[in-house]
């Protein structure tokens, strides 16, 4: 996927013992860590850090990974956007984390103007009425929301343009529109929420796929004014 001055990284979610995986944790991810009692969702955690830190290592090189610390809830346990602390200093970039129960994906970019959301959804089957709830009738027309791998780009692309345009409000896609700009092996799809317009590209990777959106700050700036 190549966005320009965005780096992106996708990890599979293992089922494995990741006893050794965990040594890239930092204290605070590790009292994280222990909050979680399902295992599949401890391995999901563990490969959306591990894929953000591999991100992270070009950024800090004299770093090891477990001296980088990322948070991803508030005081209130509420979840927020990632926020890299090194040193007890935050990273002035932008980190966004998702997955499934198979893959975890990563996106950073060192840009301080700039913003990055990515999410990673499964291309499945699901029921109409997830369109239908989700999507206005000029989304159905203009994405043709009948193909399941249709509907999954068009509500990735929206999972992660809210990543990169929320500025603390709740997800509401549906006062989300999403267009298709252009189609072909690199599907680019264009994203409005209200006054705010950003590009996210999309990746097919196997049965999933991965969409990536960045903002700058002006794109902020003109969705909140």
């Amino acid at each position: 996927m190549n966005i320009p001055g965005v780096h992106v990284e996708i990890l599979r979610v293992t089922a494995k013992p990741f006893a050794e995986q965990v040594q890239f944790l930092s204290i605070g991810e590790r009292s994280e860590l222990a909050r979680i009692s399902h295992l599949i969702s401890q391995q999901i955690f563990v490969a959306g850090r591990l894929a953000a830190k591999q991100l992270l290592a070009s950024v800090f090189p004299s770093k090891v990974p477990s001296d980088i610390n990322i948070r991803t809830r508030n005081s209130m346990r509420q979840g927020i956007n990632p926020l890299v602390e090194v040193d007890g200093e935050l990273w002035d970039g932008s980190l966004s984390i998702s997955h499934t129960s198979q893959w975890a994906a990563a996106a950073i970019i060192g840009n301080s103007g700039q913003r990055v959301g990515i999410d990673v959804a499964c291309v499945e089957l699901r029921p109409a009425s997830f369109a239908r709830a989700w999507f206005s009738a000029v989304e159905h027309d203009v994405l043709q929301l009948g193909d399941s791998t249709n509907v999954a780009m068009s509500w990735a692309a929206k999972e992660a343009a809210y990543k990169a345009l929320n500025q603390g409000e709740h997800f509401c896609p549906q006062d989300m529109l999403v267009r298709q700009v252009h189609a072909s092996s690199k599907t680019i799809l264009n994203v409005s929420w209200g006054a705010a317009h950003c590009r996210v590209h999309i990746l097919r990777h196997g049965d999933h796929v991965v969409a990536v959106a960045n903002t700058s700050q002006f794109t902020l700036a003109t969705k909140s004014a």
